[in-house]
């Protein structure tokens, strides 16, 4: 979850995303390294990430990075769950920005403004 907020603020700051925006971007970032990591781990049969914690990612706004992922490292392709959690948490996702996507794409962070306050 740091590396989200690092990633995060850093899209928000520089580049001038808005906040959801940014954090969405950043977790997926980090839920598609996520996958990657695993599928590292399981060819070099090593501690593995849980599966809990690849659908937490997804659950809470990483479902298109874990989409990603589980395609490009061909990896979670086959256990029907890892389907369902992600095409249904990218669905709710959607229907999330479309909804609220007056009020969740307007919001920036200005870190340069407040410090020199």
């Amino acid at each position: 979850m740091a590396l989200t907020l690092v990633l995060a603020v850093a899209f928000a700051q520089f580049l001038r995303f808005p906040l959801y925006l940014a954090f969405m971007i950043g977790l997926n970032i980090v839920t598609f390294g996520c996958y990657g990591y695993d599928k590292y781990q399981a060819i070099h049969k090593a501690w593995r990430v849980p599966e809990f914690v690849l659908h937490f990612l997804a659950i809470i706004g990483g479902a298109l990075g874990g989409i990603t992922g589980q395609w490009f490292f061909n990896h979670k392709t086959r256990k029907q769950n890892f389907h369902i959690v992600l095409w249904s948490s990218f669905m709710v996702h959607i229907a999330i920005l479309v909804l609220l996507s007056r009020y969740l794409l307007t919001y920036y962070i200005d870190l340069l403004a407040f410090i020199k306050r």
